[in-house]
């Protein structure tokens, strides 16, 4: 598709310089005049580019050219693309999805924050030259088949692992979006029966499967401010016989049930990783349209019996309170990124961290938080780890997954609990979290006296690995 999107653009532009040079030959322009611009005029210009690419996007464009640059090219050191072509490409895509497209100089910082070492150069003869992206090239074809199966994969899998890393979903228009909602409850999953609640079933597996399609399609398009209109519009629209058939305490558990589904899979569409660094412009785009999304559904469901209206506000503050606590781990990932991987601030905390164990041999202070052996031994157990984690110099990345390893190995007992022990799933819940906090700030009461210098660093990791810990929680619980 990409291919044919710029062999469209080529063609586009080769029309447009045929144009140009008759025009210039109608005025009796010559040949061989000087109508490049010199070396150091074109120096100027790809510096003063380089300047005004800018991680801070215009408008929320971001979202939807990022993932089209990503879906399409690499870097690759030794090709090169036309600018204009490149463009022009982008401009073809966009008209044959129905998207709004952005300018030519937000498109060019967009693609400068997605592949920050592509320069700029001039190509050609002189009167004949053109701007092209250095070192970007097009994928090929079946590496972007391989990448969009693997996602695919990724998200038919609705366990908590990998969070950190996706599920990254790469579609590029709504006929895509339509699989991504499995997992739409059915009559027979609310043990009712299909021929006496057909007006149920259809209206959960067909009317509400393609009114979350029409969501996310606007949140893939990025025209977030389409979001209002398409909830009230939809909700106004179905029967009032069908909104009491709708108000049966099953019926609502399933739309909310439904609505989770919904906002996991648009999590994936707004922030497809967790670590990666995020233009200041989008975040706070991204900020805005979710703490919009509550107070569209808290305000503008005025003809939604409240049964349902609460559900749904339930489901969507459920998914603001997740998703901003990802913005801020991953704003907060930025400086932690340079803390971990920082040779100097590395080697503090590993010095540190060791005084620490030989402090905990010699003066057990955390013995006395659990009675349990076991339990002392798997604390003791994940002291080491972590401090193997600091002898191996691993990435921020590898230590939210041992944290995730942590989580998911606590919450093993959790899992047996069916979902009709509500209470007993949020009781062992609530004291993980108050073991972990307990823990936690004791290791920081000690550091603060064997090595101050380590505090800084391991306070800040300690704020993103509780931030975290909620994060998996809320999630694993919800979904």
């Amino acid at each position: 598709m990409v291919i044919e999107e710029l062999n469209s653009a080529k063609k586009a532009m080769e029309f447009q310089t045929r144009e140009i040079t008759e025009q210039r030959m109608g005025v009796g322009l010559l040949l061989n005049e000087e109508t490049s611009t010199s070396e150091e005029e074109e120096e100027e210009e790809d510096k003063k580019e380089v300047l005004t690419a800018s991680p801070v996007l215009g408008g929320a464009h971001g979202l939807v050219v990022s993932k089209w640059l990503q879906r399409h090219f690499e870097v690759q050191s030794q090709t090169s693309l036309s600018r204009g072509e490149l463009f022009k490409a982008y401009i073809i895509h966009c008209e044959r999805n129905n998207i709004t497209h952005c300018n030519p100089a937000t498109f060019g910082k967009i693609l400068r924050s997605v592949f920050p070492g592509v320069k700029t150069r001039r190509i050609g003869t002189r009167g004949n030259s053109r701007y092209h992206y250095q070192g970007i090239g097009v994928k090929p074809k079946a590496c972007r088949q391989e990448k969009e199966q693997k996602s695919r994969e990724i998200i038919n899998n609705e366990d908590v692992t990998s969070l950190i890393e996706g599920p990254n979903i790469l579609v590029e228009n709504s006929q895509e979006l339509l699989p991504l909602l499995h997992g739409f409850p059915t009559c027979e999953d609310l043990g009712l029966l299909k021929s006496e609640n057909q007006v149920v079933e259809d209206f959960l597996n067909l009317t509400y499967r393609w009114h979350a399609v029409r969501l996310l399609d606007c949140v893939l398009r990025a025209e977030f401010y389409q979001v209002k209109d398409i909830i009230g519009d939809f909700w106004r629209s179905v029967p009032l016989s069908t909104l009491i058939l709708l108000s049966v305490p099953l019926v609502v558990a399933a739309i909310e049930r439904c609505d989770q589904i919904i906002y996991r899979t648009m999590n994936g569409l707004l922030l497809p990783r967790l670590l990666s660094p995020l233009p200041k412009g989008l975040m706070l785009t991204l900020n805005h349209f979710v703490k919009n999304l509550l107070y569209w559904h808290q305000e503008g469901l005025t003809s939604v019996p409240p049964v349902i209206k609460n559900a749904k506000v339930k489901a969507v503050r459920q998914f603001k309170s997740s998703f901003l606590r990802q913005i801020q781990i991953n704003h907060m990932s930025i400086t932690a990124h340079g803390l971990v991987e920082g040779r100097d601030t590395a080697g503090t905390v590993h010095r540190a961290w060791h005084q620490l164990l030989g402090y905990l041999r010699k003066n057990p202070v955390l013995n006395h938080f659990t009675s349990d052996s076991s339990g002392t031994h798997l604390i003791s157990q994940y002291l080491r780890e972590y401090g193997n984690l600091w002898d191996t110099s691993c990435s921020l990345h590898q230590h939210l997954n041992w944290v995730e390893g942590i989580v998911l190995n606590n919450m093993a007992k959790v899992t047996r609990l069916s979902q009709s022990k509500r209470a007993s799933r949020e009781q062992l819940i609530r004291q993980f979290v108050l073991e972990w906090t307990y823990i936690s700030t004791q290791i920081l009461k000690l550091v603060t006296f064997i090595s101050p210098a380590a505090l800084g660093p391991l306070h800040l990791l300690d704020i993103i690995y509780k931030d975290y810990v909620l994060f998996l929680l809320e999630r694993w619980d919800v979904y």
